[in-house]
């Protein structure tokens, strides 16, 4: 994402937009891309997206497994490991 030149703040929010108008699917689609931007504060949002906007998608908790052991961030690692948690809470209060 990076390669636009656009500040991580601009990608960050055009992440934000474009999860809040696409469906479930290619918001996840969206977001693991954004997991592979330089910037830790796109990476970190994109875990919220997961967690949040992608909750029912079984590929969600293995991408967020992945970052808590294998983010150079700190940062990331830690917001990882909440969205995951956010996940597993959403997902066992969820209806069947």
């Amino acid at each position: 994402m990076a390669r636009f030149g656009a500040a991580p703040a601009l990608r960050l929010g055009a992440l934000r937009e474009l999860s809040a108008t696409v469906p479930e699917t290619d918001s996840y689609e969206v977001a693991e891309r954004a997991l592979q931007d330089e910037h830790p504060d796109v990476r970190v949002g994109a875990t919220w997206i997961l967690a949040l906007g992608c909750s029912k998608d079984p590929r969600v908790g293995a991408s967020l497994r992945d970052l808590t052991q294998n983010d150079v961030s700190r940062d990331v690692r830690a917001a990882a490991s909440e969205a995951l948690m956010a996940v597993e809470i959403l997902t066992s209060a969820a209806p069947t």
